[in-house]
């Protein structure tokens, strides 16, 4: 007699969906009754599963698919360092940058303690 074998599937639980896509089994349940969530199968009255290829296929709907890796740019030939390239955080910078303009200047207290903390002089 033949034996059957089912194809190779992956097969997902509510908890394995929302380690996948960091969040809680909760909001993976809530986006399933929605039906915003990856596509599911249940498989009793209590039991559902998600297909890791049906999970995958939303990720990617959703623009949440595997990013490339990052790949830093090669140092031009002769420079000591390279320049970092331009990231999330520039604009952070400048706004601490405005920040720190629009403060007002030291006492010279608090500049002797900020030098004891950044350990520059000694009490």
């Amino acid at each position: 007699m033949p034996v059957l074998t089912a194809p190779a599937i992956d097969f997902l639980t509510t908890n394995d969906v929302a380690d996948l896509i960091a969040t809680s089994s909760r909001h993976v349940r809530q986006m399933r009754v929605n039906g915003t969530g990856p596509a599911f199968v249940s498989i009793g009255p209590r039991t559902v599963r998600y297909e890791r290829p049906a999970v995958d296929a939303w990720l990617q709907a959703k623009g949440l698919g595997q990013k490339p890796e990052f790949e830093p740019p090669e140092p031009a030939l002769g420079a000591g360092v390279a320049e970092a390239p331009p990231c999330l955080f520039d604009d952070l910078a400048d706004s601490v940058q405005r920040v720190v303009a629009k403060a007002p200047p030291l006492t010279p207290e608090q500049r002797e303690r900020l030098a004891v903390i950044l350990g520059g002089a000694s009490r």
